[in-house]
């Protein structure tokens, strides 16, 4: 039987019907103002003195607001990440982590599940902060950049060699922005710690903008990566992949076969390293990094190190990058040296066309003639690394050459293949010259990696792609393998869709000795055809 407890109900939260007319809670019509059952939820508040949750309780009382920071105990001054203490280099600072609080920063480098504290680090270069042997409990690091509202990781450590009692120290590259660093520890351990931070400078040659030289054959160079940054990759793997710092220098081809070398061969003129080494070369412009070559370990070098050969065109500058296995890294001999031969087989003209691209394999940069000085109006000659044709003024509609526009040809091997007048190589070619040229070159139209297999879907040639999936949809909805290639093979290349690669051009005559082109698309809008002049 029912016992009235309540007349009229006022416990309108607890199940039970206390006033026994068969309604309970908030379907009493007793409960129809109590405010459990008015009350909407609205995420918690957690010091307004109002249960907007709706559950009963009431600012710290209430669960969601245990890690709010009004309703934690009172922690050390730098608890939070917006309370962060400044470090300098070459501080040490005493800290600790006891009566902190959990920061929930997420893995960075580490898993952050004990109490932390927060400091503040700014400097341009290498960056090492350590409680390595000064701490009483196993300690964690981490480093973020951005803000404490959006922390984005840099690097993190927990415990490392040769330091006691599972102390730590975390190395990274500085940005010369505060970069706010966790001291926290493993699992729930909390303690004691001073913390040391050290910072050295990048080394000089860390990018290839400031490459060090430039060194000729006959050069050996002491050098060291361990002030030094990745590198970008993986864009620019070249010959090997690219995962640890390295450093970069000039190097002035001789026409021979040039040799960079760190080889641990016990000849102090073949260089050396403490560490295992790669060396990668590239093309002079630091902007694109056109690959050459690259090498790892060579045969007959210890210690992992490395030897690597490429051929040169002579006075021409590339840029030799000394990096590592891994993410190895150390000091190193780099040593510069050539064979003496003159080298006549194909080589990278670092002209920024790929090779199986290339009408001119071969080509200088800058031309020898003309000079810029001597250009005529609206005339045009490759003087610039970079790719873009020299254009002499006026050049009022601001017309523009690239060697992606000739096949990789300059104005002078442009002269050889059109088989025009001298005058050209004095003054430049002439914007009808070019125009002409650049038909030519557009009469092309490379298979390009529609040829081998690529791994991605689709190839580089739109047409040839669009032939092979019409029969082989595979191709274009998963990836290119070595059956789509050989589809491309003998649907676009023997079906005279593209072209399987450039061939050297040498000069193109015709009757009248000139060579024979349809009318040209001019990229000059004041071009006049010959024959209406």
């Amino acid at each position: 039987l029912c016992q009235i407890t309540e007349d009229p109900e006022e416990s309108c939260s607890d199940g039970v019907d206390n006033d026994c007319d068969g309604d309970f809670d908030c379907n009493d019509s007793d409960c129809a103002d109590d405010f459990v059952c008015t009350c909407e939820p609205e995420p918690e508040i957690c010091d307004d003195g109002i249960d907007n949750d709706c559950d009963g309780f009431i600012d710290c009382d209430d669960v969601d607001c245990n890690l709010d920071p009004v309703c934690l105990p009172p922690g050390p001054e730098n608890d939070f990440c917006d309370d962060a203490i400044p470090v300098e280099c070459g501080e040490t600072i005493s800290g600790t982590t006891i009566s902190a609080n959990l920061d929930d920063a997420g893995f960075c480098g580490t898993s952050n599940t004990a109490p932390g504290v927060w400091y503040s680090v700014n400097h341009l270069g290498i960056v090492t902060a350590s409680t390595c042997n000064q701490a009483d409990y196993d300690t964690k690091l981490s480093v973020y950049g951005g803000t404490c509202d959006e922390l984005e990781c840099i690097a993190g450590n927990d415990d490392t060699a040769g330091c006691g009692g599972f102390t730590t120290e975390l190395t990274w590259g500085g940005s010369g922005e505060d970069e706010k660093l966790l001291v926290h520890g493993f699992g729930s351990s909390t303690g004691n710690f001073d913390l040391t931070v050290t910072c050295e400078d990048y080394a000089e040659n860390d990018l290839c903008e400031n490459a060090s030289g430039p060194l000729v054959s006959g050069d050996v160079i002491a050098g060291t990566t361990t002030t030094a940054t990745l590198d970008e990759p993986p864009d620019i793997d070249c010959g090997t992949s690219v995962t640890a710092p390295g450093v970069w220098y000039d190097v002035i081809g001789t026409g021979t076969t040039m040799t960079a070398s760190t080889c641990n061969d016990g000849d102090p003129g073949t260089g050396g390293a403490n560490y295992d080494t790669k060396i990668s070369v590239y093309c002079a412009d630091c902007e694109v990094k056109e690959c050459i070559t690259g090498n790892d370990d060579t045969s007959g070098c210890s210690g992992f190190s490395t030897q690597l050969d490429w051929p040169t065109q002579e006075g021409r500058t590339y840029k030799v990058l000394v990096h590592g296995f891994g993410s190895a890294t150390g000091d190193f001999d780099l040593a510069i040296s050539d064979d003496e031969v003159p080298y006549e087989g194909p080589l990278n003209d670092c002209d920024g066309v790929p090779a199986d691209q290339d009408l001119c394999p071969g080509t200088y940069i800058p031309e020898s003639v003309p000079t810029s000085g001597r250009l005529r109006p609206n005339n045009s000659a490759l003087q610039s690394i970079d790719g873009v044709f020299t254009t002499a003024a006026p050049n009022p509609e601001g017309v523009l050459y690239t060697t992606e526009d000739t096949g990789g040809c300059s104005c002078e091997q442009i002269v050889d293949g059109l088989d025009v007048g001298q005058g050209h190589l004095r003054n430049g070619c002439s914007f009808s010259v070019m125009d002409e040229w650049v038909e030519y070159v557009d009469s092309f139209s490379f298979c390009g990696d529609c040829l081998e297999a690529n791994g991605t879907p689709g190839c580089e040639n739109g047409d040839c792609e669009a032939a092979v999936c019409a029969v082989d949809s595979f191709c274009c909805d998963f990836f290119w393998d070595g059956i789509c290639a050989a589809e491309a093979e003998e649907i676009c290349l023997n079906g005279g869709i593209c072209d399987a690669a450039a061939a050297p051009v040498g000069p193109l005559t015709t009757e009248g000795g000139r060579m024979f082109a349809p009318e040209p698309v001019s990229k000059d809008p004041n071009y006049v055809p010959k024959e209406e002049q």
